[in-house]
C-alpha cells in the first residue's frame, strides 16, 4: 500500500507521495479457517462425508502485505503543468511503473507542438489509451492484474485553474476479458480540494468525517454483496447484468455524498495558499504514516517523502528530488 494525495491550493496545486513498497502474499488467517470449518459443518447431513472443494478454500484467502521495502518512486513529472501519481500494483507487463509512465510520456509526446495545444482531458485520454493496450498485455500474460490507480494533477498557467482527475484500473482477472463490455479502468474528473488515494483511511475521516468512513466502507459492502449472489448462483456472467457492480458502486456513492452533502469539515479548504496546500498534503501523510505505530500491520507507508507544488511557473520539488546527506540521519 502506499500514500498519495493532490490538494488544490488558490495558486496551484501541492502534490505528494510517499516511496514505500509493499510485497503482498495470499494467506488464511485461523479466524477464518475456524469459521469456515464451523459453516461446512453446519450443512454436513449426519453420516455424510465431509468435504469442500478447491474453490471454496481458494476463496478464503485474501492478499495481506508480507514485507516493504523503500525505495519506489511513485510521483512523476509527465509535462510541466502536470504529475501522475500511482498507488498499488507496483509492475505492468512486466514494466515498473516509472518505466511505464516513462514510456506513455514519450509516446504522448512525441509531436510536442501538437501535444502541448491538446486540453488537458484530451491529455488524460490519451495517457488511458496508452495504459490499456498495457493492462491487456499485462492480463494475456498474467491472467489477472493487481489494482493500480493513478491521480494526475495538471495547473493551467493561462486560466489559473487546477485539474485533477484520477484512473483506476478496475478489470481484474482474464475471465473478465471474455464479457461483451469491458470496461478496464475507470477515469473521473475529480473537484475535491483534497484528492487522497492508497492508505487514506484515516486521512478521509480527518477531512470528511462521517462520510469519508462510508466512502472507506463502501468497496467492503459492495464485495459482501458480490460474495452472496455468488454463493447463490449469481454472477456477471449468470443472472445479472454487465457491469452491475459497477452500476451498485456508483449508485451507492452518488447517494453517499446526497445524504452527506455537506463540505468537509475543513471548509475553506478553497482559500489555501500553496504553502498551507503543501503543509497539509504533508500532515495527511505523516497521520496516515505515524499511525501505524499502534496498529498490528506491518508498515506499509513511509520512506522517503515526495512533495512538488504545481503553479504558474510549473512543477518544483520541495522534498525528494534530490539524493539527501547521509549525516541527516545521523
Amino acid at each position: 500500500m502506499t500514500f498519495i494525495a493532490s490538494v488544490v491550493a488558490k495558486d496551484g496545486i501541492a502534490v505528494i507521495a510517499d516511496s514505500l513498497s509493499s510485497s503482498m502474499v495470499r494467506t488464511i488467517t485461523q479466524d477464518r479457517w475456524k469459521d469456515f470449518l464451523n459453516e461446512k459443518k453446519k450443512e454436513v447431513v449426519e453420516g455424510a462425508d465431509f468435504v469442500f472443494t478447491e474453490d471454496e478454500v481458494s476463496k478464503l484467502f485474501i492478499r495481506k502485505p508480507s514485507h516493504t521495502k523503500d525505495y519506489e518512486n511513485k510521483l512523476f513529472v509527465y509535462d510541466k503543468y502536470t504529475t501522475i501519481t500511482t498507488a498499488g500494483g507496483g509492475v505492468i507487463n512486466g514494466k515498473r511503473i516509472d518505466k511505464l509512465v516513462a514510456e506513455i510520456k514519450q509516446l504522448a509526446q512525441a509531436e510536442e507542438g501538437k501535444y502541448l495545444a491538446q486540453p488537458i482531458e484530451q491529455r488524460v485520454d490519451q495517457f488511458c489509451k496508452l495504459l490499456e493496450s498495457e493492462i491487456l498485455a499485462h492480463i494475456g500474460a498474467n491472467k489477472i492484474i493487481q489494482p493500480t490507480h493513478f491521480i494526475i494533477s495538471h495547473y493551467n498557467k493561462l486560466t489559473q485553474e487546477a485539474s485533477i482527475y484520477t484512473v483506476k484500473i478496475i478489470i481484474n482477472t482474464e475471465a473478465t476479458l471474455k464479457e461483451d463490455t469491458v470496461v478496464l479502468y475507470d477515469k473521473e474528473k475529480d473537484d475535491s480540494k483534497v484528492v487522497c488515494d492508497g492508505q487514506s483511511n484515516i486521512s478521509n475521516r480527518i477531512l470528511y468525517g462521517g462520510l469519508g468512513e462510508a466512502i472507506d466502507c463502501l468497496e467492503d459492502v459492495v464485495d459482501s454483496v458480490r460474495q452472496e449472489l455468488e454463493k447463490n448462483g449469481f454472477g456477471e456472467e449468470k443472472g445479472l447484468p454487465k457491469g452491475f457492480y459497477q452500476e451498485l458502486t456508483k449508485t451507492k456513492a452518488e447517494s453517499l455524498f446526497q445524504d452527506q452533502s455537506q463540505e468537509a469539515h475543513l471548509f475553506h479548504l478553497s482559500t489555501l495558499s500553496l504553502q498551507q496546500a503543501s503543509d497539509l498534503a504533508f500532515l495527511l501523510l505523516k497521520v496516515e504514516r505515524d499511525f501505524q505505530a499502534y496498529t498490528k500491520d506491518i508498515p506499509t507507508v513511509g520512506g522517503q517523502v515526495k512533495l512538488a507544488t504545481i503553479n504558474e511557473d510549473g512543477v518544483h520539488f520541495v522534498l525528494g528530488k534530490n539524493i539527501i546527506k547521509p549525516t541527516r540521519h545521523l
